[in-house]
């Protein structure tokens, strides 16, 4: 029976041609993100991840670090920082404050909108989540950016037509937007009138 990883029967060379993280356009990954609100990400950090497991031999579990992303972040803008260095691509990919903004925008959106539920809160806060949700796109789109250079793809045209699972994504996504937001103004509304 053959070895289920084809990838050290390999010869040295060839794992140069293969894609050190997963090759995504900047502009399909921001659209697939704001529109799944963040639950792209998590399949983002997934392939990511098992790339890296699978090509560099890491001991990483992808399902758990992208769900948890908020803990792994900083860690794999690190490894895409020193794939940078190691391949000696130009790239002015900052991993420590793209993963701390990346991070602390997870975070504040998340509690502003937990607080935001409370029954004397400010009614912005409820909108929070939404907010960070569409500035946290930016610092993926720089790691991104860093990892079309990495795989010799700038622009990430080999992953940046949509497939009809992207397509029912973005329509069930833009569904769930029209619904929390008009759930979100009813609200407000509804509590400034009382």
């Amino acid at each position: 029976m053959e070895d289920a990883n084809i990838n050290k029967d390999l010869p040295e060379n060839a794992m140069e041609d293969k894609d050190l993280y997963f090759s995504v356009s900047p502009s399909k990954l921001s659209r697939l993100y704001i529109a799944t609100l963040g639950i792209y990400g998590i399949y983002w950090f997934y392939k990511n991840w098992k790339i890296q497991k699978e090509l560099k031999g890491m001991d990483v579990m992808p399902i758990p670090r992208s769900i948890f992303a908020v803990f792994y972040t900083h860690s794999l803008f690190n490894c895409i920082s020193e794939s940078i260095r190691e391949k000696g691509v130009s790239s002015t990919f900052n991993p420590k404050l793209m993963a701390t903004i990346f991070v602390v925008l997870l975070v504040v959106g998340n509690l502003g909108s937990k607080i935001g539920e409370m029954p004397d809160a400010p009614n912005y806060l409820q909108a929070s989540f939404f907010v960070s949700l569409l500035l946290s796109v930016y610092p993926l789109q720089e790691a991104q950016d860093a990892v079309n250079l990495i795989n010799n793809d700038p622009f990430g045209f080999r992953n940046s037509k949509y497939s009809w699972h992207n397509v029912l994504l973005i329509i069930a996504g833009v569904l769930f937007w029209f619904l929390a937001l008009l759930g979100t103004f009813v609200n407000m509304v509804g509590e400034n009138t009382i």
